[in-house]
């Protein structure tokens, strides 16, 4: 009992010890209607939701119409199970994105015999709602040739193109800095051309959703698309990872400039997750997460006009903890902590005349 008291109030002095700031609700809804096999609307199914995102297990019963909802859930993959006396027994899997209404119906026939019917449905990056959205999960975008950070999520989204001033976003035909930038609900756009801070380990990143239309008004301060990152919040059963990237500086081309030179040295970027139940008598009521990324930059640049070499280096440290805690069922509360610093030498703006890097 000691020992459970302590983890909870560990927590919570974790989550008063961060910096308070609101954030837009991120969770989703299953919802739908529950028919016979004649199509007449079948009152007190008990529907039970599970899911490795969900601590514990939800359920609702439907109404004289068959109707059920299943509000504040955390995106991820749903069972959905539908049982009645005397009814087959009906085992729906899903996939539930950030903010999405998910309608899920189904058709119970009689249960002469005891049959079990299991549907197994593809996975659909486009949300089945009245909002037009992608979500793309990070599992998915690990494996493509592509980056593993929030630009490119973007750009696998329909109607977006990379044609705003330096190649940024326009979204359903908005100006790039109408645009609206959360992570975990929190905004991250900055407030000059609204454009994203990267306050995020890439390998922490559950899922991101794109929006382009239909968009909550809730949201407010967009006139483009909404993109949302969800981070990971750990789990039952203790899971991490660990990469190491080498860069070096002497792999790229030389410019065309004159003067140009490489320095040949490799320097390693290092990824870690770590998330898991923060003691095993709290699983599925208090969980954690953690994850960070150190990154060591050096690279050889030239002045625009004399094009004299120099060096400039960055040393990259992003942190990221979140603590998950459900004191009942059908109530959670999230609370996390990301800090980012970048200490840079030699840093750079474009210079107006000839687009070439002039030092600051």
């Amino acid at each position: 009992m000691f020992s459970t008291r302590y983890a909870l109030n560990l927590a919570m002095a974790f989550l008063a010890a961060a910096g308070p700031a609101l954030a837009q609700s991120t969770t989703g809804t299953i919802g739908g209607r529950v028919v016979d096999s004649q199509g007449r609307t079948t009152p007190g199914v008990v529907v039970t939701v599970e899911s490795p995102s969900l601590q514990g297990v939800r359920s609702a019963v439907t109404s004289e119409t068959g109707d059920y909802i299943l509000t504040l859930l955390p995106s991820g993959a749903y069972t959905v199970t539908f049982e009645l006396s005397g009814f087959e027994r009906h085992v729906r899997r899903v996939s539930l994105a950030p903010t999405q209404v998910l309608p899920v119906d189904t058709t119970l026939g009689l249960g002469a015999v005891r049959e079990t019917v299991t549907v197994i449905g593809s996975a659909n990056l486009l949300q089945q709602t009245t909002q037009v959205a992608g979500n793309f999960r990070q599992d998915v975008l690990s494996v493509l040739p592509t980056t593993r950070d929030l630009h490119a999520a973007v750009l696998m989204a329909p109607s977006v193109h990379a044609t705003g001033p330096n190649g940024f976003y326009s979204i359903a035909g908005s100006m790039s800095y109408e645009n609206l930038f959360l992570i975990n609900g929190v905004t991250v756009s900055e407030n000059l051309r609204g454009q994203p801070y990267d306050l995020y380990i890439e390998d922490a990143i559950q899922e991101t959703t794109v929006a382009a239309a239909g968009i909550s008004a809730e949201y407010g301060r967009f006139g483009g698309g909404v993109v949302n990152v969800i981070t990971k919040s750990g789990g039952n059963r203790f899971s991490g990872s660990l990469r190491d990237t080498l860069h070096n500086d002497n792999w790229r081309a030389l410019t065309p400039f004159a003067g140009d030179s490489k320095l040949d040295k490799v320097l390693p970027a290092y990824e870690y997750t770590l998330g898991g139940p923060a003691m095993p008598a709290l699983k599925n009521r208090l969980w954690f997460f953690t994850a960070g990324r150190l990154q060591n930059t050096d690279e050889r640049r030239t002045l625009a006009v004399t094009s004299a070499p120099y060096d400039f280096s960055s040393r990259l440290r992003r942190y990221e903890a979140k603590a998950t805690y459900s004191p009942m069922p059908g109530h959670r509360v999230e609370g996390a902590y990301t800090r980012s610093t970048d200490a840079q030498t030699n840093a750079t703006q474009p210079d107006d005349l000839d687009g070439r890097p002039e030092p600051v």
